[in-house]
Order: C-alpha cells, then structure tokens, then sequence
C-alpha cells in the first residue's frame, strides 16, 4: 500500500512539473510577438526616461517596427540556413558510397542524440557563459 501511494505521488508531482514546463514554453512564446517585445521595452523606456504619451506612442511605433524587421529577417536567415543544409547533404550523398552514407547516417544520428542530452542536462560546472567559472578564465588570484 505504502509503495501504491509512493507510486502515485511520484506520478502526481511528474505531471504537475511537466505542465508548468509546458505552460512557462507556451507564455515565453507569446512574450517573443513583435507586439509584446515592443510593448515591453517600450514600457521600460517611458518608465526610466518619463516619456510623455506621444512620446510612448512613437518609441512604440519604433520598436514594433524593429521587431517585425528583426523577426522577418530571422525568418530568412532560418530559411536559408536549411537551404544550405540540405545542399551541403544532397552534395555529401553524392560523394559517399552507399556503405559510407549508412555509417555516416548512423554517426550523425548518435551526434544528434549527445546533443540533445547535453540540452537536457545543463551546462555543466565551468561551462557556463561566465568567464570566472571556465577553466583558466577570469581573475588570477
């Protein structure tokens, strides 16, 4: 009975935590619209400057335009990014033998999955952005 409730709990609290992920995913993607991230730094800047209400509007106007800009260009840098993977793969397939392609197939894959482990777990410690907490950076003492 004991290890039932155990089991259960476990399970309970896995779920809560996974919806929380889900949902703080989910408002990171609406605090990235182009509307919102002008909103929010337009906001900050009338704060700390005291902009008077036209002056909010057109700092607003400013940076709504920015970000749509911002967010087109991103588009296409995503865009062509994929472009020149799929040319570099279509021309790596040409070179490779069969044999060779599988095997290459194989090494990218495992690749792809130590990657994805190392997102899931984090930087490790000394490989942050920090240059104190990387080997050989940051003050001697």
């Amino acid at each position: 009975m004991k290890k039932l409730a155990l089991v259960v709990a476990v399970v309970l609290i896995a779920g809560v935590e996974l919806r929380a992920q889900e949902e703080t995913r989910s408002r990171r993607g609406a605090e990235r619209s182009p509307e919102k991230m002008a909103e929010r730094i337009s906001e900050r800047m009338a704060d700390q400057l005291e902009l008077d209400e036209n002056q909010k509007a057109e700092v607003y106007a400013l940076h709504l335009d920015q970000a749509k800009s911002r967010e087109e260009e991103m588009k296409a840098r995503r865009e062509s990014m994929k472009e020149s993977r799929e040319n570099y793969r279509s021309k790596m397939e040409e070179i490779l033998t069969p044999e060779q392609k599988e095997l290459w197939e194989e090494k990218r894959e495992e690749n792809r999955e130590k990657m994805q482990e190392r997102r899931r777990k984090g930087p490790r410690s000394g490989q942050g952005n920090n240059p104190r907490h990387q080997r050989g950076g940051g003050r001697s003492r």
